[in-house]
């Protein structure tokens, strides 16, 4: 019996004893570490980008404010002028009915073949023209102008503004002064000068200025758009603002001049 317990204990120790391991999954890679400057760097560009997209939005929202400000400056000119537009209707109406009574007078003096006393010969322009024709010879070229304006003719409505302005300086007439610089300010901006046309209308509103009978509504309307045209959106403001001022303290005489209508 002894005997067969040893070889029982030698068989178990020669035995192998397999062990069940379970299996593993696959074993991660390690992440690459960076240096640590270069992810300072990265910090710093997302920062940098972070930041600029604020101030992008900032300027846009700011940019945003502006322009629906200038809108409702817009609207509210608009709503005015609607309002007035029958006033300036009469007012027109009232300077063609003076106009027919020059154009009736200019009609007997030329039948009569010489000037009136009211209009002596003082040799205007290159051709040496009456007081008369020189006037009836300035409401021709703005008139040749505004046609070829709306003909999309610029070069000709070019060239009837510039000889209109050198009659109506002659002249010395203000009031024809404006209605020219008026058209030489439209002329440019149809050539797409949009300086020279501000140009023109800042000196329009300067020779508006000699008249307290006369408004400035359409030269500030027009100042404030060119403004707006070339980006300067606060000085556009500005000029809106005096644009509607400007309307609600107007007489309806202020609002057209014999040589607008």
């Amino acid at each position: 019996m002894a005997d067969t317990g040893s070889m029982r204990a030698d068989a178990y120790a020669s035995t192998d004893v397999q062990v069940a391991v379970e299996p593993q999954g696959p074993v991660p890679l390690p992440l690459p570490q960076l240096p640590a400057g270069t992810a300072w760097l990265l910090l710093a560009a997302q920062a940098v980008a972070l930041l600029g997209c604020l101030v992008t939005g900032t300027l846009a929202r700011k940019r945003r404010m502006k322009v629906d400000a200038l809108n409702s400056r817009l609207r509210q000119i608009n709503t005015e002028l609607r309002r007035r537009t029958s006033l300036e209707e009469l007012v027109c109406a009232a300077d063609s009915e003076v106009e027919a009574v020059i154009a009736y007078r200019n009609a007997l003096e030329n039948a009569l073949g010489q000037p009136a006393a009211a209009h002596p010969v003082e040799g205007y322009g290159a051709s040496n023209l009456s007081l008369a024709q020189a006037r009836r010879a300035l409401s021709g070229l703005l008139h040749e102008g505004k046609q070829a304006l709306r003909a999309k003719d610029v070069s000709a409505a070019l060239l009837a503004a510039e000889q209109a302005e050198m009659i109506a300086q002659e002249l010395a007439d203000k009031r024809a002064e404006r209605a020219v610089l008026r058209l030489l300010a439209r002329v440019q901006r149809e050539r797409g000068d949009l300086r020279a046309s501000l140009a023109a209308l800042e000196r329009c509103l300067a020779v508006s200025a000699n008249f307290a009978d006369e408004s400035p509504v359409d030269v500030l309307g027009a100042i404030a758009d060119a403004h707006a045209d070339l980006g300067d959106l606060e000085r556009a403001g500005e000029y809106y603002d005096k644009c509607i001022a400007a309307i609600q303290e107007e007489s309806p005489d202020g609002l057209a001049s014999t040589w607008d209508c």
